[in-house]
Order: C-alpha cells, then sequence, then structure tokens
C-alpha cells in the first residue's frame, strides 16, 4: 500500500478513462465475473499508472540535471 500510496497522484490522473470504459463494457456481466474483471482492471490500472510516473520523474529528473549542469555557478 505504501507504493501505491507514493504513486496516488498519477493513479489519480489517469485511472478514470480506463475505469469508465471498463465499466460500461462490464455492465451487464454477472457480479462475480464483474468484480473478478474489475479488480483485474484496477491492478493493472494501478500497475500501468506507477510505470508512467516513473517514466515521466525520470524524464523530468534528467531535463532538470541538465538544465542545472548548463547553468553558470552562483559568485
Amino acid at each position: 500500500m505504501a507504493i501505491v500510496g507514493s504513486y496516488s497522484y498519477g493513479i489519480f490522473l489517469l485511472h478514470q478513462p480506463f475505469g469508465m470504459n471498463a465499466g460500461e463494457h462490464m455492465a451487464g456481466w454477472p457480479t462475480t465475473l464483474f468484480v473478478l474483471a474489475a479488480s483485474a482492471v484496477v491492478a493493472a490500472v494501478v500497475a500501468g499508472s506507477i510505470a508512467v510516473e516513473r517514466a515521466v520523474t525520470r524524464l523530468t529528473d534528467r531535463a532538470l540535471a541538465a538544465l542545472a549542469a548548463r547553468r553558470p555557478a552562483p559568485v
């Protein structure tokens, strides 16, 4: 849960379109099958959101490091 908590903003930003689309497709399913499929969708969205947030963080860190390296030292 701590890992998911540290990436909660990325999950928040990315979950809605996938959840809505999956919910619309699974609307008429029996409850047991719906719960199993919804659990799989939630796990996939969480894993995907964490991967996207890690990639964006790495890209941002590289860009900021490159900018910092080009900046002249303070006098």
